[in-house]
């Protein structure tokens, strides 16, 4: 999909919210969207997320195959393969996932645990050996 594509599904999206919160008189209160403005908003920001993260995956890939490639001595680079996108899909994959284990990790270690919340034998320290 290419970026004038994304934009103009952006526009269609952000015209249909409008007309739609002009169709009706009374914003709806507990439902997902306060207005069609909320709404609009929301599609916004979600596009202009998913536009950074795919630069940011292709950077990423376009670095590790330039790099890859400039190993071996070829230097001609070329921009519009499946493979960078792919590189820089496992690139971040593999990136974050030590982020994520040791949140994770850190999140099921809790500190109130005790032995006897465990059910573990607990051990007395040794204050001398002797």
């Amino acid at each position: 999909m290419t970026v004038a594509a994304v934009s103009d599904t952006i526009i269609v999206a952000k015209t249909l919210l409008v007309d739609g919160a002009m169709a009706t008189s009374e914003p709806t209160r507990g439902n997902f969207q306060a207005s069609g403005l909320d709404a609009v908003r929301l599609v916004d920001l979600i596009a202009k997320a998913a536009i950074v993260l795919a630069a940011v995956i292709y950077g990423c890939g376009f670095l590790v195959v330039s790099l890859h490639r400039h190993s071996y001595g070829l230097a001609e680079p070329n921009p519009l393969r499946p493979k960078v996108l792919a590189a820089g899909i496992l690139f971040l994959v593999f990136a974050a996932l030590p982020i994520v284990i040791f949140i994770e990790a850190k999140r099921f270690r809790s500190p109130s645990l005790t032995a006897h919340d465990t059910g573990a034998l607990s051990a007395q320290p040794l204050t001398s050996i002797r």
